[in-house]
């Protein structure tokens, strides 16, 4: 009787870390597929992003000198930059999933998505070039601004401060 009482235990052990490790396979499979989709839709998400604010930009251009658009951005993960310095606005992502080729770059209408292949994951980058078009500030000065993923958005308004120089200045500003 002693005997029969054990090897329910032995037994019920041994079940239990089969069905843990069943588990765990399962996991270490499941989990990077669930990693890579999810960066899969923060990549369209920033692409509609970019187009958004691309679309913003060109209205602005129509309307007019002193017209203001508010715009709000959400970002979950990457980081968005704003160049005043080389007249571009980009999003970079450095996550599990490829948005091209690695080393190729794809341009998608206005905007040109490029992916670096790394040791473990990949960074992805897309990008609005505005040189010869737009003169692109952050609050009235040629600098780049960083926006990193917060669990708050960032309200920013674009302004149209008229032309010089044959381009259009294009601000945008903190709300």
């Amino acid at each position: 009787m002693k005997n029969s009482k054990g090897q329910i235990w032995v037994e019920t052990v041994i079940y239990t870390l089969i069905g843990l490790s069943i588990i765990a396979i399962v996991l270490s499979i499941v989990l990077p597929q669930i990693e890579e989709q999810k960066d899969k839709l923060i990549l369209d998400q920033s692409y509609s992003l970019l187009t958004d604010i691309n679309s913003q930009i060109e209205n602005l251009r129509t309307y007019g000198e002193g017209n203001s658009q508010p715009f709000e951005i959400k970002l979950n993960k990457g980081s968005l930059m704003i160049g005043g310095i080389n007249e571009s606005i980009s999003f970079a992502l450095d996550g599990k999933s490829k948005y091209s080729e690695p080393g190729q770059e794809v341009i998608l209408g206005d905007i040109t998505a490029s992916t670096v292949e790394k040791k473990n994951s990949y960074l992805v980058s897309l990008s609005l070039n505005y040189t010869g078009k737009v003169n692109i500030t952050w609050q009235g000065k040629d600098e780049n601004k960083q926006f990193q993923a917060s669990s708050v958005s960032y309200r920013l308004f674009i302004v149209n401060q008229g032309a010089s120089k044959g381009l259009v200045n294009i601000d945008f500003r903190a709300a």
